[in-house]
């Protein structure tokens, strides 16, 4: 979906193949998670506001949109991370620092499954 609809988009405005660098999709994955931040305040008040005037419950699918707008913003993100270590990086660095970035994120996943849900 990426390479068929934004990087022909995005190359037709900067002139490059890629469309945009690494570090500019870096920016637009952290600049976007703002707004699955924003979409989760929004469900979280209209939430209180039902569970508080009607008693009621919200639907699970309400909360479809900020995971929507996080999935894209991680893609925007990992898929740029990624690609800077590789293409901008020393030569015998590329993989190393590959590792390093999924090596982090599997560091962080396991502190999360002792500290959240599964903890109890």
């Amino acid at each position: 979906m990426y390479e068929m609809f934004f990087v022909p988009f995005a190359s037709r405005i900067t002139g490059k193949d890629s469309g945009i660098t690494p570090l500019q999709r870096i920016g637009i994955g952290l600049f976007s998670v703002t707004f699955s931040m924003v979409a989760a305040a929004l469900v979280e008040k209209k939430r209180r506001d039902v569970a508080v005037e009607a008693n009621k419950l919200l639907s699970i699918f309400w909360i479809s949109p900020q995971f929507l707008i996080f999935g894209i913003s991680e893609m925007f993100t990992a898929v740029g991370l990624i690609e800077f270590f590789y293409k901008q990086s020393i030569g015998g660095m590329q993989s190393f620092l590959t590792a390093m970035t999924l090596l982090l994120l599997l560091i962080w996943v396991l502190s999360q499954l002792s500290f959240g849900f599964f903890a109890e």
